[in-house]
C-alpha cells in the first residue's frame, strides 16, 4: 500500500515537471491523492517542504510556494505570480501578485 502511494506521488511529480512546474527537491514535496495536477500551472515553483492537499487546491502560473520554509496549501487558490513564503493556508485565496508568510 505505501509503495503504491509513493509511486502515485512520483507519477504526479513527473507529470508536473513535464508540464513546466519547477520542483526544487522532489524528496521534500508532497501532493495528496486528491490534488488535480492539472490545477498546478506551468511556471509555478514548489520549494522544499511544500505540501499540496485537497481537490480545490490551485497554483497559478509563476506562483512560488515555500520560499522561506515549509508551506501547506489545503484547498487553497493562489493566483498568478503569488508567493507563499511559509505557513499553513486552508481554503484561502491569494490574488495575483499577493504575498503571504
Amino acid at each position: 500500500m505505501e509503495a503504491d502511494l509513493r509511486q502515485n506521488l512520483e507519477a504526479k511529480l513527473d507529470l508536473l515537471e513535464a508540464n513546466g512546474v519547477s520542483i526544487i527537491d522532489r524528496r521534500q514535496t508532497y501532493l495528496d491523492e486528491g490534488v488535480d495536477e492539472t490545477r498546478i500551472c506551468r511556471g509555478a515553483v514548489l520549494y522544499p517542504g511544500t505540501r499540496l492537499i485537497g481537490t480545490r487546491t490551485f497554483v497559478g502560473p509563476g506562483a512560488r510556494v515555500g520560499i522561506e520554509g515549509p508551506a501547506v496549501l489545503e484547498n487553497t487558490t493562489i493566483a498568478e505570480n503569488s508567493e507563499v513564503a511559509s505557513g499553513y493556508l486552508n481554503e484561502a485565496v491569494l490574488l495575483r501578485n499577493a504575498r503571504v508568510g
